[in-house]
């Protein structure tokens, strides 16, 4: 399905996801590490890098700032 301006959401979300994994790796934080820094289970955390859970936004923006990054939404097209 595809929305205005011809961005498909799930390819969105994918790399978003890609971006989340990304910038924790290069964090060099562990997923334990992650859970003390942000209260996320740890099981939470591993769901939302893979792909198995569908995050809250509150989540990714936490997840995020424990690694030193945040979002940022930028308009498509024009």
């Amino acid at each position: 399905m595809r929305h205005e301006g011809g961005a498909d959401p799930a390819v969105l979300a994918s790399e978003l996801r890609r971006e989340i994994a990304s910038a924790v790796g290069s964090s060099g934080l562990s997923q334990r590490d992650l859970t003390e820094a942000t209260g996320i289970a740890q099981s939470g955390i591993s769901r939302t890098l893979t792909g198995a859970a569908d995050p809250q936004l509150s989540t990714v923006v936490r997840l995020l700032a424990a690694v030193g990054c945040r979002m940022r939404v930028e308009r498509m097209g024009g």
